[in-house]
């Protein structure tokens, strides 16, 4: 085992230093404990933070040189260099702080009611933690985890990745949590403060459209299912539904991911979950993640497939994979 543990982080280094796309790259725990830092050429490690960054803010639709105080901030909370080297979530220091700012964002939530997310840096460093090293909390305060469990799970905090950046671009101070109103007709974001919690500080909201949906949605769904297994992935909401709007059956570029809640079922021990699960608004966030994959990537992701295969009914199963049929019998001509 010791052998192939390093063997492991041998391959990875010589990798980054080959100068590998990330993605090329199993930078996760699993493959590798601790990868061997000390033999990456210099500025190869700076150059692998840089793609995670350069790709998270493609996802947000945005450029280094239109934000770059707001790029420079998350890669710094990235440290990619220390994390490489890192086994759980406790041994990076921006851990503590994101589940600061969980905590305080779920006390938002519970008392405005609206949609809330973390500044970018804390989902850039999300991100790279969880969704590239794929370290998990080991002895974090379980009302903390939970906190984290529910923004990013139930209330799906990362689908406003690009808000984020928006908000910081204006507000380059911003820390923590801030509140998000969306509104439809809204053509570019709007900016206000409001006087949310008494004896605080005033409060950052954001009115602005839905966001497109990123690739990073299903993939940290699946993580959060890995920190808490017993959390019910059919109680995960995406998006509230007072602004659900299903009519958008196509797979056309620049199509918006629209408003759903996933209410979780309850169906007896013995029954087949995907033969009582049939929750139409929770299966219409599944077909836009699923019809977003094939747009943006010609393809479905092994994580996805495996979440709708597990959540979906059979005849929402057929649906998608007929939707996916006939998408690459189009695309083959």
């Amino acid at each position: 085992m010791a052998k192939q543990e390093a063997e492991n982080g041998d391959e990875i280094v010589r990798q980054i230093n080959a100068g590998l796309a990330v993605r090329e790259i199993d930078l996760s725990v699993q493959a590798c404990t601790k990868i061997p830092t000390k033999k990456l050429e210099s500025g190869k490690a700076l150059a692998l933070r840089e793609q995670i960054v350069t790709e998270i803010f493609q996802q947000a639709g945005i450029t280094q040189r239109q934000a770059p105080q707001v790029w420079e901030r998350m890669a710094e909370a990235i440290m990619l260099r220390k994390m490489l080297k890192m086994t759980t979530l406790e041994q990076h220091e921006r851990w503590k702080t994101v589940l600061s700012h969980a905590g305080h964002a779920i006390g938002l939530l519970r008392i405005t009611n609206r949609h809330i997310s973390l500044a970018p840096d804390d989902l850039g460093f999300i991100i790279a933690a969880l969704l590239f090293r794929r370290l998990r909390p080991s002895g974090s305060p379980p009302t903390q985890v939970k906190n984290f469990i529910e923004l990013f799970g139930t209330r799906n905090a990362m689908q406003w990745l690009s808000v984020a950046v928006a908000a910081s671009k204006y507000q380059p101070k911003l820390r923590g949590p801030f509140i998000i109103e969306v509104d439809e007709g809204t053509k570019t974001p709007k900016f206000r403060y409001e006087q949310t919690l008494k004896k605080h500080a005033s409060t950052l909201i954001v009115t602005t459209r839905t966001p497109k949906v990123n690739i990073y949605e299903d993939d940290m769904l699946e993580a959060i299912r890995a920190m808490e297994p017993r959390f019910p992935h059919s109680e995960m909401q995406t998006k509230t539904p007072d602004l659900t709007n299903h009519n958008e059956e196509s797979i056309e570029p620049g199509c918006d991911a629209t408003q759903a809640e996933l209410p979780a079922p309850a169906p007896g021990p013995a029954v087949d979950r995907r033969e009582t699960q049939a929750h139409p608004e929770f299966f219409e966030r599944y077909k836009l993640l699923w019809k977003g994959s094939l747009r943006e990537h010609g393809s479905i992701s092994g994580s996805l497939r495996e979440l709708v295969y597990q959540d979906c009914t059979y005849e929402q199963i057929f649906y998608l994979e007929e939707t996916e049929k006939d998408f690459l019998a189009d695309r083959m001509g």
